[in-house]
């Protein structure tokens, strides 16, 4: 199959989204080599990580000169004449695209700007909503990255139900196998943090709810594990630190901001726990990220969260300190049930890279056929 796709943010973002793409375009080529992929961007970089992505099966299209309209516009124009289908990784597609013979697939992750719209702009809501609209209407399917997003997407626009799958996505390759053991204490040693720590990772803003954790900490003195916090944020981690100023906890909260990537794992590994107290998310990688790496995971109910969870996680309700602090001191102490690691092969196996790398092997097949 000759196939497109969406590659601004598999050469220009270092999370999310682009992992996302990074994770996908990799086990396609591992799984399926005999496709051509041709990666479309409009401009090109130079980190690291997209150095795979500049040699066989892949091919990499992009404008002469830096444009803003040539994603979203002209794009089309640069597809070769054997395109068979094109695939928008993140929301959306080229407006002018429905005038291509070139079969249309979309990827939806969430609709966290209809849920939380305080957090974006006006005009950054109305661009959402417009590319997500054209996306829906002129795709041959769409795919959710979750069943919760999947009915999100049918409860919000007039999609026919028979247009939208579910194809959940699997983890990065940095947190398919365990770190050793000397790795995580030299990680541990480097951001000199204590044998014992509860982990959060993620932006830190309203809707990752970081500072139900402060709150827990303060609650129960029960719990007094160090949290330790990778990640940034603007005024939602004013108001954190502010928390932990007021309630002088500065002793029991470690800020480690961004970390590289290669060392999220690590931190992971060692951690007696990773607590993701979230209220919405599209699938939340992070909950599925640890049931990998064997590390206690609490989360919320909320949203997707326990399609990444399982019967693996532990569960809150993402708006009581008291109930998380609780949680958490039963998760760091409770011995794991004698089927565990039957139930953690079964839910696992949903992410398995190469039954996914199959699944949209499939779904390309069967848009081309139709």
């Amino acid at each position: 199959m000759i196939l497109g796709f969406d590659a601004k943010r598999l050469f220009h973002n270092t999370s999310g989204l682009g992992n996302y793409s990074r994770t996908l375009l990799r086990d396609l080529s591992v799984y399926h080599p005999e496709n051509s992929y041709h990666l479309f961007t409009p401009s090109m970089a130079n980190h690291q990580w997209v150095q795979p992505f500049l040699q066989p099966p892949f091919q990499s299209h992009y404008p002469e000169r830096k444009t803003w309209w040539w994603r979203s516009f002209t794009l089309p124009s640069s597809f070769p004449p054997d395109l068979q289908v094109y695939h928008g990784l993140s929301h959306e597609l080229p407006f002018t695209i429905h005038q291509s013979s070139v079969k249309k697939i979309v990827t939806i992750h969430d609709l966290i700007y209809r849920h939380f719209p305080q957090d974006f702009p006006l005009p950054d809501r109305i661009t959402y909503e417009r590319k997500i609209q054209y996306a829906l209407k002129t795709a041959d399917y769409v795919v959710a990255i979750s069943e919760h997003t999947r009915q999100d997407v049918l409860a919000h626009f007039p999609v026919s139900p028979d247009r939208v799958r579910v194809i959940h996505q699997s983890v990065l390759p940095l947190f398919r196998d365990a770190p050793s053991p000397d790795l995580v204490a030299k990680a541990r040693r480097h951001y000199q943090l204590p044998e014992m720590y509860l982990l959060y990772v993620g932006a830190l803003s309203h809707r990752k709810n970081a500072l139900l954790m402060l709150q827990a900490l303060s609650a129960n003195r029960n719990l007094d594990i160090p949290m330790v916090i990778v990640g940034k944020g603007k005024h939602y981690e004013h108001k954190c630190r502010k928390y932990v100023s007021d309630h002088k906890l500065d002793n029991r909260v470690i800020w480690l901001g961004h970390v590289a990537p290669d060392q999220v794992p690590l931190l992971m590994k060692g951690a007696s726990a990773v607590i993701y107290p979230s209220l919405y998310e599209g699938f939340g990688l992070p909950v599925l990220e640890s049931i990998m790496l064997d590390v206690p995971v609490v989360t919320t109910r909320e949203s997707a969260l326990t399609e990444a969870g399982g019967d693996l996680a532990y569960y809150i309700s993402g708006r009581d300190p008291g109930e998380l602090a609780e949680v958490t001191l039963k998760a760091v102490s409770s011995n794991r049930t004698e089927d565990y690691n039957e139930r953690k092969l079964r839910h696992l196996a949903q992410f398995d890279a190469a039954k996914v790398a199959g699944q949209w092997s499939h779904l390309y097949q069967q848009v081309i056929d139709d």
